[in-house]
């Protein structure tokens, strides 16, 4: 739980980096630099080449799981439930459980909205914390679309995200949500929201691996490419002389001769830094402006004092002419008051005096 706690409390201070692995090389690579590593179900297109997620099944994602756990050592360790594996609370605590068990991850993740709110708060009250996830979700959707253009999706996405917070989710994935959109949910929410294709508005970001390398061939206009592996590793198996005579022989490519963990870790590192090099510079330049416009009402405020006193003192022979003209305040009175002042002054002069000299036998 401490390293959930860690990830919520990042909001609203430090961007949140999360990436998929399905293998265990791939994960001790990635823990290095990852707040998250995801178990995704999209293995089923990147390894399988399979048409949807729901072709995905629980045996496939928990072995895939096992190998990623024994890779990680820091980052939090999540794994996405398959199709058809939470449709009754029943079922979904069942499945949560064996794949908490047998994979030692930290947490599940599951899609959908209104329609898992109850699955969802079944799942916390066994003690299984639960990732969510909103808009495009790959396991129901037929079509690929951004989510949010309509009002009717819009509402139905702000209040689904609303309903997931309520029910304990620890963070939201919001996948191909419109910009304006996932910046408002973000807003609203007091836990994380990670994007994929949702803009920069969310509190961290969560690409397929595979992607980010350049490792598949097919182009996301929301993924920034930090290398091109595929390429690397043609050239790989050229430069070890595999030639049309030699075609069946089996080489061995070794994934660190290609730097892989350190340049890709060295590009996020620098990524996340300049991310919060700019949250911190904003912070200080409200707090700055802040700062100066107390100091200049502070300022107001003294400058309209002074007046206000200067305006009593102002009154003082205006009152004293007219207590004349009314016969409350005789000549007498006035000179008694003025004695009284000059006394009061002689007496103030005396104690100062006395103060000062008994400052000097101390001293001395």
């Amino acid at each position: 739980m401490s390293k959930i706690k860690k990830i919520i409390s990042k909001k609203n201070k430090t961007k949140i980096v999360s990436l998929t692995a399905y293998s265990k090389n791939v994960a001790s690579i990635l823990d290095n630099y990852c707040d998250i590593i995801l178990v995704g179900d999209s293995l089923g297109s990147v390894l399988y080449n399979y048409k949807s997620t729901r072709e995905v099944t629980l045996n496939t994602m928990i072995e895939h799981s096992k190998s990623v756990r024994m890779g990680i050592k820091k980052s939090l360790m999540i794994v996405d439930m398959p199709h058809n594996t939470y449709r009754t609370p029943k079922e979904a605590v069942k499945n949560a459980k064996q794949i908490m068990k047998k994979t030692k991850c930290d947490g599940v993740k599951l899609e959908g909205g209104k329609k898992v709110y109850e699955i969802i708060k079944s799942l916390i009250k066994n003690k299984i914390p639960v990732m969510g996830h909103l808009g495009l979700l790959p396991q129901s959707d037929k079509t690929f679309k951004f989510k949010g253009k309509k009002k009717l999706e819009r509402n139905n996405i702000i209040r689904d995200s609303q309903l997931l917070e309520k029910a304990g989710v620890f963070s939201i994935v919001l996948e191909c949500v419109e910009t304006s959109l996932a910046k408002l949910v973000t807003q609203n929410l007091k836990i994380p929201t990670i994007g994929i294709g949702a803009s920069k508005y969310c509190d961290g970001q969560i690409l397929v691996f595979d992607d980010l390398i350049g490792l598949n061939s097919t182009n996301y206009k929301f993924v920034k490419k930090y290398a091109n592996i595929r390429n690397n590793i043609s050239k790989a198996v050229l430069n070890k002389g595999l030639d049309a005579g030699t075609a069946f022989e089996i080489l061995s490519i070794d994934i660190a001769d290609l730097d892989v963990g350190k340049n890709i870790g060295a590009s996020l590192q620098a990524d996340q830094a300049e991310a919060d090099l700019r949250v911190a510079q904003a912070k200080a330049e409200t707090r700055r402006a802040m700062a100066v416009a107390e100091e200049q009402e502070m300022t107001a405020k003294t400058q309209e004092m002074k007046a206000k006193v200067v305006e009593a003192e102002s009154e003082v022979p205006r009152a004293m002419a007219h207590a004349f003209n009314e016969g409350n305040m005789g000549i007498m009175d006035y000179y008694r008051m003025e004695n009284i002042k000059s006394d009061t002054t002689m007496r103030d002069s005396i104690a100062d005096t006395g103060s000062e000299s008994n400052t000097e036998e101390n001293t001395e």
